[in-house]
């Protein structure tokens, strides 16, 4: 009989968004330096509901803020239990995208160049990071 890790029994973590964008982001961020500026771009996250709010992510310039740039190269807006759900691995953005529940507004093209900040990250990037999800 295998003897399965308690991290890896039960339901996902759930994130608190403010956590993420105001403690785990930036050092993401920080960790992963030159991939952030080679990316570019400017993203703004309007999320509804609890726990939501408005943040802007300035990949250039490495900074993550609370409230929504006035130019933006790619606007996302759902609500927050979906974003928590995204960072968690439970949601099915396909489905959410069919079901409405995604709006994306600007250069579409951006969004594949997300995808190593809510994906699967660097060692020296989990390093920077993993004291911070130990507290969220």
């Amino acid at each position: 009989m295998a003897v399965k890790h308690p991290k890896t029994v039960g339901e996902p973590e759930k994130f608190e968004t403010k956590a993420f964008f105001g403690d785990v982001l930036p050092k993401i961020l920080k960790a992963a330096e030159p991939t952030a500026k080679n990316l570019g771009g400017v993203y703004v996250f309007k999320l509804s509901g609890k726990g939501g709010g408005d943040w802007t992510v300035d990949l250039p310039a490495l900074e993550v803020r609370q409230g929504a740039a006035k130019k933006a190269n790619l606007t996302l807006t759902m609500p927050a239990d979906d974003f928590d759900g995204l960072l968690s691995g439970r949601l099915d953005v396909a489905k959410a995208v069919d079901a409405g529940r995604i709006d994306f507004d600007g250069d579409l093209g951006r969004l594949s160049g997300l995808r190593p900040w809510c994906g699967r990250r660097s060692e020296r990037e989990q390093r920077a990071v993993r004291p911070v999800f130990s507290r969220v």
